[in-house]
C-alpha cells in the first residue's frame, strides 16, 4: 500500500529557528493512533525572510501528497504566497493549514483556491480524522468536525465538536526532529482569562493540564538531547496553578542537575509568568534554576487599572504585582543573583491599546523605570487579531488597522497616529538605554527615585538634536524583541572604536543633563536632598 506522503512546513522568524511544536504534536499523536505506519512524514524548516518561491520549490522535490502549514499573523502573507507557487509547481498537492491565524480567518484563506483543507482549534484528533476521510477518497469530509473542505467549487464548513482535552492524552512527544538550542514545549493548554486583545477571548476559558507522567517523560527525552540550550514553555502561565508550577519547575531542576553531572550545559528556562501568582516558595523555584530566573516574561501591558477593567477585561492588582517583582529582585540581591536576574527578566507592554492614550502609555514606561526600578521591556504595537474580542467590536474603538496581517494599528479613538509615532520614538530610546547605553541606564537608576521617565525625555531629546545620524544608524538595526539578531547587529555596531569614543562622550553628557535636573529638582546625587551651600538662606 503506498504510503501517503506528507510535508509538515514551518515557516518562522529569521531568529527563532526552530521547528513549530504543533507538528511535533500532530506527528506524536498520529504515531500513537496507529497512523504512522500509512504515513511518510518529513519536516521542512523555512525562515520567514526566504524567498517564497524557494520555499516551494524545496517541499516540491519532496513530491508530497499534502502540504501542512501552521499560520499565524506574523507568517500569513508569506503561507499564502507560498500555497500559491506550490499549486503552480505541484498542481495536484493538497494545502492543508491549521493553527490560531487559520481558525479565526478560515473563510478568507478558503477564497482564493490555493487552499484546500482548514482545520480549526487543537489539530491533533481533527487531522487525525481528516486524514482517514482524506484516505478513504473524500467523500464523508462532512464527518470530520473543525474541518473546511472544498467539493465542486464550494467551501464548507464544519462545526467544531467540544474541546481537545490534553488531560487525557498520554502520547510520547517525538522529539528527534532538528537540532536548534531552542525547544519549544507546553505542560498545558489554554487560558482561564478573557484579555480582549487575545484569540482565545472568545474560545473555553478553561485550562488543561497533561498528565504528570507524561510531562516528567517527555522533559526527560528534552534533556537527553545534549543540543538543547533552552526550554521554550508555550503554556500561558505555568504558575496558574501553583502546585503545578512547582512540580514542572522541580523536574526541570532535577534534570538539569544530570546534565551538569554529564558535563553537559544546563538548559534555560524561557517562560512567561503573571507576577500576581508569585510567592516566596515559587520565587525559590525560580531562583535554583540556571541564571537565576533565565528569560522570564512578566505580562503588563499597562499600567492604567480602568483600562485593564473597563476595556480589556483583564484582571489586574498593581499593588501585589509591584510587591512581588520587588520581593523577586530582593531574594535575588541576597542569593547573589540580582544581576543576571535583572538582566533575564523583562516586562511586556502594548502601546496602542484601546481605551489606552499616549500619556497612560508614558505613565506606563514611567512606572517600569521608576517604580519597579526595571530597565529591561518590550513594547509591542497592538494588533487587531482574528479571533480576538477587538476583532468583533473594533468599530467600538474606531480601530483603524494595516490591511495585511499583522494587522497593526494605524490609530483608534484614543491614540493617533502621532501619538503611535512619539510611542515608538520613545520605545525605541528607551531600548538603546536597556542595550546599548546601559550606562546611562545604571546612572538614572541609581540617582533618581521619581519621575524617571522626564529625566530620560531630557536625554532623549538632546541625542535626537546632537547626534541624529548615529540614531538613525542605530535605529537600522533596531527590532522590539529581546533575543534577535538585530541586538547582535546593535551590539557589534557599538564595540566599533570610533563609536566606543563617542559614546563616552554621550554617556558624560547625559549625565550632566541628570545632575542639571537634580539641581533644578533641589536633589543631590543618589536622589537625597541637596545640601544648601553657604550663599544659600
Amino acid at each position: 500500500m503506498k504510503k501517503l506522503r506528507i510535508s509538515f512546513n514551518s515557516i518562522v522568524p529569521a531568529e527563532s529557528p526552530v521547528h513549530l511544536l504543533a507538528f511535533r504534536q500532530l506527528k506524536s499523536y498520529l504515531d500513537f493512533q496507529g497512523a504512522g505506519s500509512s504515513l511518510d512524514i518529513s519536516f521542512n524548516l523555512f525562515l520567514a525572510d526566504q524567498h517564497p518561491r524557494d520555499m516551494a520549490r524545496h517541499i516540491r522535490d519532496q513530491g508530497p501528497d499534502m502540504a501542512a502549514f501552521s499560520v499565524y499573523t506574523w507568517n500569513a502573507v508569506c503561507i499564502r504566497t507560498v500555497c500559491g507557487m506550490l499549486k503552480e509547481e505541484i498542481p495536484g498537492v493538497s494545502a492543508v493549514l491549521g493553527g490560531p491565524y487559520a481558525t479565526g480567518m478560515a473563510r478568507e484563506l478558503m477564497a482564493d483556491g490555493s487552499v484546500d483543507f482548514i482545520v480549526k482549534g487543537a489539530g491533533e484528533a481533527v487531522f487525525h480524522r481528516f486524514l482517514e476521510e482524506y484516505g478513504a477518497g473524500g467523500s464523508r469530509f462532512e464527518n470530520v468536525p473543525g474541518l473546511l473542505y472544498r467539493r465542486n467549487g464550494e467551501v464548507f464548513e464544519n462545526a467544531e465538536d467540544g474541546v481537545f482535552d490534553v488531560g487525557v492524552q498520554d502520547y510520547p512527544l517525538d522529539v528527534k526532529e532538528g537540532d536548534s538550542e531552542l525547544f519549544y514545549y507546553e505542560t498545558s493548554r489554554g487560558c482561564p482569562f478573557k484579555c480582549r486583545y487575545c484569540s482565545w477571548s472568545t474560545s473555553e476559558r478553561v485550562i488543561r493540564f497533561y498528565p504528570r507522567e507524561k510531562i516528567r517523560r517527555d522533559l526527560e527525552a528534552i534533556f537527553e538531547l545534549r543540543h538543547v540550550k533552552y526550554l521554550g514553555l508555550c503554556d500561558s502561565d505555568l504558575f496558574i496553578n501553583r502546585e503545578h508550577g512547582l512540580w514542572v519547575t522541580g523536574c526541570i531542576n532535577r534534570l538539569n542537575r544530570e546534565r551538569k553531572r554529564k558535563g553537559w550545559p544546563e538548559v534555560n528556562l524561557s517562560l512567561e509568568i503573571n507576577p500576581e501568582f508569585l510567592d516566596d516558595e515559587i520565587i525559590d523555584a525560580l531562583l535554583e534554576l540556571p541564571m537565576g530566573a533565565n528569560i522570564v516574561s512578566f505580562g503588563l501591558q499597562t499600567v492604567d487599572e480602568k483600562v485593564h477593567r473597563d476595556h480589556l477585561d483583564r484582571r489586574f492588582h498593581k499593588e501585589a504585582y509591584t510587591r512581588n517583582i520587588k520581593r523577586l529582585y530582593e531574594k535575588a540581591a541576597r542569593k547573589g543573583l540580582g544581576e543576571k536576574v535583572g538582566r533575564t527578566t523583562f516586562v511586556e507592554i502594548i502601546h496602542g491599546l484601546p481605551g489606552d492614550s499616549y500619556q497612560g502609555f508614558r505613565r506606563t514606561v514611567d512606572y517600569i523605570f521608576s517604580e519597579l526600578g526595571m530597565t529591561n521591556f518590550i513594547s509591542y504595537r497592538f494588533q487587531l487579531l482574528p479571533g480576538s474580542y477587538f476583532w468583533d467590536h473594533a468599530r467600538d474603538y474606531d480601530l483603524v488597522c494595516r490591511e495585511e496581517p499583522p494587522y497593526l494599528l494605524v490609530s483608534s479613538d484614543t491614540f493617533s497616529e502621532d501619538d503611535l509615532e512619539r510611542a515608538e520614538r520613545l520605545v525605541f530610546f528607551m531600548y538603546l538605554f536597556s542595550r546599548v547605553f546601559r550606562a546611562i541606564a545604571n546612572y538614572v537608576g541609581r540617582n533618581v527615585a521619581e519621575g524617571r521617565l522626564e529625566v530620560y525625555e531630557k536625554i532623549i531629546d538632546h541625542l535626537s538634536r546632537s547626534y541624529p545620524e548615529v540614531m538613525a544608524e542605530l535605529a537600522k538595526h533596531y527590532h522590539p524583541s529581546h533575543e534577535d539578531e538585530a541586538i547582535i547587529r546593535m551590539l557589534k555596531y557599538r564595540t566599533d572604536k570610533d563609536f566606543m569614543e563617542l559614546k563616552y562622550k554621550i554617556v558624560r553628557e547625559a549625565r550632566e543633563i541628570v545632575k542639571e535636573h537634580l539641581r533644578q529638582a533641589g536633589k543631590s546625587e543618589n536622589g537625597g536632598p541637596r545640601p544648601r551651600s553657604r550663599r544659600e538662606p
